[in-house]
């Protein structure tokens, strides 16, 4: 009996606990070893490793919700791992479409078109500020390697799966909220798993949900487009430093100038820049904060 008080704290603690972090790839070889668990995150068709049962089944779909693990392999550049699934096939599955924790949204439970729609979008604005943070910490332009191993940089690893994420995110709203797909099709395309969820659900995914719920998916697409805006203006951001560093050391435009003119233009294009920079920089530090704000207005609980 002495357990039962410690279950509200287990309970209130544990979607934080579902937060999207993705497999990279430095960490397929260790996942290997331990024959880890991980979590699909996005729709993926996957392939047998073994050719006799390649020809029983071509392929089999994988989607948020379900989980396989990791088997041993070697490849130098892991762009995939081999991993068994709950029908205990070995399937060779995308590194991108896994993260190493369950996410907020499953395709095989039975939860309402609302918890749906809502799981997707909860870790978004947690993400972007990690996403921001990294391009923070190298001046706005990851390099693709990192210059200390020459291998794949972790950094870039991490913030294109962020970038991704909130793209396939996006697009999966643009699809609820505005397209013209007809039920059929969504029906052919996710036989797999949506005949289960019922009417309401169905229709909402197709793109025909209730005028309340459409007009909430429309607000939520919205501030979707602004979190796409972020690595923009990270973007932005790094090409006007590199116009400062190259004013800073070429005068060239200015050779004919005399000294006192020179330097007057030099300082007032320089001034410039700097305040288009802090324009971007206070539009990058509001923005997330801004979006997550109005997505708890919703009633969405966003970490």
């Amino acid at each position: 009996m002495r357990f039962w008080p410690c279950i509200p704290l287990l309970l209130v603690g544990a979607p934080a606990l579902a937060r999207f972090e993705p497999v990279l790839r430095s960490e397929v070889p260790a996942l290997e070893q331990r024959r880890a668990r991980v979590y699909v995150v996005r729709p993926c068709n996957v392939y047998p490793v073994d050719p006799a049962q390649r020809k029983e089944a071509r392929y089999k779909r994988l989607l948020p919700g379900d989980a396989v693990k990791v088997s041993p392999g070697k490849r130098p550049v892991p762009v995939s791992l081999v991993a068994t699934a709950d029908d205990g096939v070995a399937y060779r599955v995308k590194v991108d479409c896994l993260a190493r924790v369950r996410p907020d949204y499953s395709y095989r439970g039975k939860g309402s078109f609302k918890q749906l729609y809502h799981g997707l979008v909860r870790d978004l604005p947690r993400l972007m500020d990690i996403y921001v943070k990294l391009m923070e910490k190298h001046a706005f332009h990851i390099p693709v390697t990192d210059p200390t191993t020459g291998k794949l940089s972790d950094d870039w690893n991490r913030a294109d799966a962020i970038r991704d994420q909130l793209r396939w995110v996006r697009g999966q709203y643009f699809s609820m909220a505005y397209s013209g797909r007809s039920e059929r099709t969504v029906l052919r395309k996710e036989a797999d798993w949506i005949t289960r969820r019922g009417e309401a659900f169905i229709r909402g995914f197709s793109g025909d949900a209730e005028p309340g719920v459409k007009e909430e998916l429309k607000k939520i697409y919205l501030m979707l487009n602004r979190l796409d805006s972020v690595p923009g203006t990270c973007g932005r951001l790094w090409r006007l430093q590199d116009q400062l560093e190259k004013l800073r050391r070429d005068d060239a435009r200015y050779k004919d100038l005399e000294p006192a003119h020179r330097e007057r233009l030099k300082s007032e294009d320089i001034a410039k820049l700097h305040a288009k920079m802090g324009e971007l920089r206070t539009k990058l530090a509001t923005t997330v904060v801004e979006v997550r704000t109005s997505l708890m207005a919703l009633g969405i609980k966003v970490r």
